[in-house]
């Protein structure tokens, strides 16, 4: 296929796929080839996308350093593209690496970030996202009072905006951390 577009595309879905059935090396090998036709497209929203993702992908692997690094690019990209939105979303991204290499106070600091940004907005899933990792944070520094709160918060927006299979998700995760 010679449309740079449609290699992108193709090579974004197949590292998501990858990665979620936790077979990194091919994830990270589709992801780079992803980055590589959104970079030749000078597709910078795209892109940004893209690093953020290959930052998910050195998270789950635990792979911390290259997952700074490149979520530190995809935030980069986000700023000096003025994507408010997707700032945010790599905010998320980024308070996830931190609490999962043991960051649980800077990780926390981040979130705040990313859904002081978010709540202006009109991306209820990025929201709904945001809050449950920072419940997730809080619960790992022992703060349940605070959990239970923001979780409180996030069962009306999920219903509103997702449905109630999606609050029945959210409270059976909740139930088991």
């Amino acid at each position: 296929c010679s449309d740079i577009r449609l290699r992108s595309l193709f090579h974004e879905k197949a590292g998501l796929i990858f990665k979620n059935t936790e077979q990194f090396e091919k994830a990270v090998y589709h992801q780079k080839q992803s980055i590589k036709f959104a970079t030749e497209a000078n597709n910078n929203n795209y892109l940004c996308q893209m690093v953020n993702n290959l930052a998910n992908t050195y998270n789950k692997m635990g792979e911390y350093g290259l997952a700074y690094q490149n979520i530190n690019k995809a935030l980069k990209i986000a700023d000096e593209n003025d994507y408010v939105g997707w700032f945010a979303t790599i905010l998320d991204t980024k308070a996830t690496i931190y609490a999962n290499d043991g960051h649980l106070e800077i990780a926390l600091e981040t979130i705040n970030e990313a859904l002081s940004i978010l709540r202006k907005g009109e991306d209820a899933h990025g929201l709904t996202e945001a809050i449950w990792n920072k419940c997730k944070f809080l619960l790992g520094l022992d703060r349940k009072e605070e959990a239970i709160t923001l979780f409180g918060e996030l069962i009306p927006i999920a219903s509103q905006q997702m449905g109630e299979y999606a609050v029945k998700i959210f409270v059976k995760e909740f139930s088991n951390l």
